[in-house]
């Protein structure tokens, strides 16, 4: 190959690198999944970064945290979460479920093995959102 083409081959490569580094290409912003929007919110349970998963539960229907404060009163005690598993089980263009097993370590009620359905919509953004957590099971250790 002549070292010219070469040259100018290696050139774009680095303007192309430089681009998908965010250097000058606008990309999409990568929407997590519903498996994923779960996950984080027990890592935020666990880190106690109760915003975050209040903000993840927005609009939710079936437990009455309606507001940030009462959704705090509900979670704010739990100090740490095990993630025994999660897996999608279903997902269509706007509505998905996940499952999740874990284990929610609470000194001020009670340490509970849980194992919940979590439902979420897509919202127009492309977001997906919690809406409705049932339990499945409920131990109490």
């Amino acid at each position: 190959m002549n070292w010219k083409i070469s040259y100018i081959i290696s050139a774009f490569l680095v303007v192309i690198a430089g681009n998908v580094q965010g250097q000058g290409l606008n990309l999409p912003a990568i929407t997590k999944m519903p498996k994923e929007i779960v996950e984080d919110w027990l890592v935020a349970l666990d880190k106690n970064d109760f915003n975050t998963a209040y903000d993840l539960t927005k609009n939710i229907s079936r437990i009455a945290f309606y507001d940030r404060q009462q959704f705090n009163l509900g979670y704010g005690c739990i100090n740490r979460v095990e993630i025994n598993s999660i897996s999608e089980t279903s997902r269509g263009n706007y509505s998905a479920t996940v499952n999740a097993s874990y284990n929610a370590f609470d000194p001020c009620n009670s340490d509970l093995e849980l194992k919940q359905v979590f439902t979420l919509k897509k919202g127009s953004s492309g977001k997906w959102t919690i809406v409705e957590v049932e339990n499945i099971k409920v131990i109490q250790k």
